[in-house]
């Protein structure tokens, strides 16, 4: 009779260890769901951050290419097109945006080696 007691409490023991780890395990994996979700909300939030600076980045530039255009409204998409394609098309012009390309990006090596 004794031990068919201890196999009972053995058995009542392993049955609330089952039951803890699963508790245990269900927790965990509420906490990675949170981790996930918060994951792909920062995500998320960079690239919203990127679009705007992107955004930002091209009505600057467009407006100060609007003060050289003097009527910009009254010329097509297609219009300015051309006339960039002009003024980029200069051997001066092509060698000063190399030349600041150079200077703004961080992984070049100016000593050419």
């Amino acid at each position: 009779m004794s031990n068919l007691e201890v196999k009972n409490i053995s058995l009542e023991e392993l049955n609330r260890l089952i039951e803890k780890n699963r508790a245990d395990i269900a927790a965990l994996q509420q906490k990675k769901k949170v981790a996930e979700n918060k994951y792909h909300a920062e995500v998320e939030k960079l690239h919203k951050m990127k679009r705007s600076i992107r955004t930002h980045r091209l009505c600057t530039q467009g407006g100060m290419l609007g003060k050289f255009l003097i009527e910009p409204d009254m010329l097509t998409d297609e219009q300015v097109y051309d006339i960039l394609k002009l003024a980029f098309s200069y051997s001066g012009v092509q060698e000063l945006l190399k030349k600041y390309l150079d200077e703004n990006n961080p992984g070049n090596d100016e000593t050419g080696s």
